[in-house]
């Protein structure tokens, strides 16, 4: 292997490194940033926002299923 070919496939390994370090490190900075109550406020703002989204998912079934009664009870 010629000197040019090495120094081309190294700079191909540092090219694939840095494209999986750059958002690696932006990922471990961002976590890095938010204090443990920060983190425990973010989980509870996404369970209750999982819980709204559940209720809501439920309330337009039984909606749907009383609408189906009632036009079941006209026929």
């Amino acid at each position: 292997m010629s000197g040019e070919k090495m120094i081309q496939k190294f700079q191909e390994k540092v090219q694939a490194a840095t494209n999986v370090a750059t958002p690696t490190g932006a990922g471990v900075a961002g976590v890095g940033a938010l204090t443990f109550n920060e983190w425990l406020a973010l989980g509870g703002f996404l369970l209750a926002l999982g819980g709204f989204v559940i209720n809501w998912y439920y309330q337009h079934k039984r909606y749907e299923l009383m609408k189906q009664d009632i036009e079941n009870d006209k026929t």
